[in-house]
């Protein structure tokens, strides 16, 4: 605000801009208090280590639009988080016919705190305009200042993280602060054990605000059970701004495992050599039947078979039908026929089917986490190509060495005709547990 010029007589009132960073007032002074319009407490939002001006009046004659006086600070109650700083502003004014360069003592204040539990600050200034006090009295405020931190997010672009960055491989992150932060963003998986993996998005370049996208190299990532995701942007103020997500889920990441291959066994490609068997009907009625001998024993073996002359036949536990067992009839001779092909977990088997160990239908969670009937998993190449994505449906008795056995649509006796898949990275999206 500008007052009159400095005389020692001066007739008419001075004009009085008082400005501050979050608004500009112009009052026509009639004998009032320059600043008796103003609110006694002032609310400030800042960034840190970026200074910001919060109060200022140009003090100019209305006359001759010359500066009356610079005014001066005085701090009656320092902050605690920050600086202050009363220095020369010079701009322009906005009454007419007064368009020229004025200076005027303005307070500054900086956020210097690198405590991450403080967002707020308040100090007490008191501005004097250095005139008669019978054209101006000094004015007291307080000042609110909130600091605003610089934010991480992380955004995933899909369905979940484990689709964004074990499928897609990539997992989109949101920086944002003052335009002059700078610092090194990474994202970090954290499992329940052993170091983080740590992911340097853009090679590890100082990064300023804005979007980016962490790269996942699936193949390098150390075998362990993942329950975390967490980004963390190092600026040059304070390493605070992180974003952690935990995942309602885990992902088991098992490293390059065989991927073995199993197939539902077709009586039309076994040998001719017969025996008995039995088919079970749903009242636990058996039914002597005769199947190929080998077929009858990969039936037994894989769980179900496609027979010649009885449809799909399906493995059936000696407990279906307990004490109804007719002279000849054993577990393993006897079958359930059923209309489609179906794993432990009763849902239809397709070429991205797969069978673990243990039971996917009855497997408890133990430790840091188990599959379960659905759980999705990833194949990956060592060059770090997506192979697969295929889903835990079926119970492996065989893969207690920790491989996974993959459902083939082709028509051999036995499945140790199809052959193996190959070896490639693994990861399981796993049910997380109720406790540590």
């Amino acid at each position: 605000m500008g007052l009159g010029r400095a005389k020692t007589m001066i007739l008419k009132k001075p004009i009085v801009e008082f400005t501050k960073t979050t608004m500009l007032l112009f009052f026509l002074l009639a004998g009032l208090s320059p600043l008796a319009a103003a609110q006694t407490v002032v609310p400030v939002n800042v960034s840190p280590t970026v200074e910001k001006r919060v109060a200022a009046h140009r003090q100019y004659d209305p006359e001759t639009c010359a500066t009356a006086s610079l005014g001066t600070w005085t701090i009656n109650q320092a902050p605690m988080n920050g600086t202050l700083r009363v220095g020369p502003v010079t701009s322009t004014s906005s009454i007419p016919g007064c368009n020229g360069l004025y200076t005027f003592n303005g307070l500054h204040y900086t956020w210097t705190s690198k405590d991450q539990t403080k967002t707020v600050d308040k100090f007490s200034a008191t501005w004097n305009c250095g005139l008669p006090n019978n054209l101006c009295s000094p004015s007291s405020k307080t000042y609110e200042i909130t600091m605003i931190p610089p934010k991480i997010k992380i955004e995933p672009v899909g369905s979940d993280v484990f689709e964004d960055l074990v499928n897609g491989g990539d997992i989109k992150i949101s920086v944002e602060g003052p335009a002059a932060f700078t610092g090194k963003v990474a994202v970090s998986l954290i499992p329940y054990s052993g170091p983080a993996y740590t992911i340097s998005v853009n090679n590890g370049a100082n990064l300023s605000q804005g979007t980016y996208y962490a790269k996942l190299d699936r193949p390098r990532v150390p075998v362990g059970t993942y329950y975390q995701v967490a980004a963390k942007w190092d600026t040059s103020w304070n390493s605070v701004t992180a974003s952690v997500i935990p995942l309602d889920y885990t992902f088991k990441v098992l490293g390059t495992i065989r991927h073995s291959q199993y197939n539902t066994p077709a009586e039309s490609q076994c040998p001719v050599a017969t025996t008995t068997a039995f088919k079970i009907d749903s009242n636990c009625i058996f039914v002597k039947i005769t199947l190929s001998t080998q077929f009858s024993s990969q039936v037994y073996l894989n769980g179900t078979g496609k027979s010649k002359a009885h449809g799909i036949l399906k493995y059936q536990s000696a407990r279906t039908c307990p004490g109804r067992y007719p002279s000849g009839a054993t577990e393993r001779n006897s079958f359930r026929s059923v209309s489609n092909i179906t794993g432990s977990c009763n849902s239809v088997i397709s070429t991205t089917s797969q069978a673990v160990f243990p039971n996917p239908a009855i497997s408890r969670v133990e430790g840091t986490s188990s599959v379960k009937c659905g759980n999705r998993t990833v194949l990956a190449s060592s060059t770090n190509e997506v192979k697969f994505m295929k889903a835990a449906v079926d119970f492996c008795p065989a893969c207690t060495d920790g491989h996974i056995d993959n459902w083939s649509s082709s028509e051999f006796c036995s499945s140790g005709s199809v052959g193996d898949l190959g070896d490639f990275w693994t990861a399981i999206r796993a049910t997380k547990p109720t406790a540590e």
